[in-house]
């Protein structure tokens, strides 16, 4: 399975890592570490998590 990020999903990650970088630089760095991080368990686990109705 390959993990396609949208340009749109990627700038969001940004912005919000900018945002909490305001008050906490080195936490923002691992948020967004983390936020690609977890994607990445889905190539290996495509059923990861849970559907939304």
């Amino acid at each position: 399975m390959e993990i396609e990020w949208s340009p749109l999903a990627i700038e969001r990650v940004i912005e919000m890592a900018e945002y909490i970088a305001l008050d906490k630089p080195d936490v923002a760095l691992q948020w967004a570490s983390d936020i690609f991080d977890s994607t990445d368990k889905l190539k290996e686990h495509p059923r990861l998590g849970r559907i939304v109705p």
